[in-house]
């Protein structure tokens, strides 16, 4: 188990197994929705962001 693993389980506050499968369904549907690699590499950094400001924001 990697250590960025735990640490998204705990921000996400979830297990370990979870928060993976959490992030292999959203490069999952980042790879249907991108037309290339690097929209879809942007479109994930937005997303990122918009999940930081979420979990700040309560």
């Amino acid at each position: 188990m990697h250590r960025q693993q735990v640490r998204l389980a705990a921000g996400f506050e979830t297990g370990v197994a979870t928060a993976w499968r959490y992030v292999q369904e959203a490069i999952a549907l980042l790879s249907v929705a991108a037309d290339d690699l690097d929209t879809a590499i942007v479109q994930a950094i937005l997303v990122l962001h918009h999940v930081e400001a979420n979990r700040y924001a309560g």
